[in-house]
């Protein structure tokens, strides 16, 4: 899910470098998800090769595209979301209540279905577009005009 959601999104132009050849998803926190993102790497998406990365510290995320963010305490998380803000991060979760707590999608279950929420302000305010095509798919979009 999270490999077709990245490619309705747009990111501002990549500074021209060794790594803007690569689309770089990176974890932090504790999830099951991070095995599966690792099925990801190697593939092609946006003429890029997918990367998948742990987000060790903070300062690792300005060169993320994409930060998956699993289990984590509220204000670890929060500190993560900041830390994300120095550059284009899309920022997804599957933690409750991450769309609204400036997050920019989240995973939600809704009678026994995965499906999704968009902070599209949270989004807009990185740089970063959400095709009109994903925004309708969502269950609900935050912050839109």
């Amino acid at each position: 899910m999270i490999f077709n959601m990245i490619r309705f999104v747009e990111w501002p132009e990549p500074v021209k470098s060794a790594e803007s050849d690569y689309l770089v998803i990176c974890t932090a926190g504790n999830s099951n998800m991070s095995q599966a993102l690792q099925s990801l790497s190697g593939k092609t998406v946006k003429g890029r090769n997918v990367q998948i990365k742990q987000a060790g510290r903070q300062s690792d995320l300005p060169r993320c595209h994409v930060l998956f963010m699993g289990e984590m305490s509220r204000a670890t998380t929060h500190t993560y979301i900041e830390a994300s803000r120095k550059g284009a991060v899309l920022t997804i979760s599957d933690t409750k209540g991450f769309a609204e707590g400036g997050g920019m999608i989240g995973f939600i279950i809704l009678q026994g279905k995965v499906s999704f929420e968009i902070n599209q302000q949270n989004a807009t305010r990185q740089g970063l577009r959400i095709s009109s095509r994903l925004l309708k798919l969502a269950h609900r979009v935050l912050g839109s005009h």
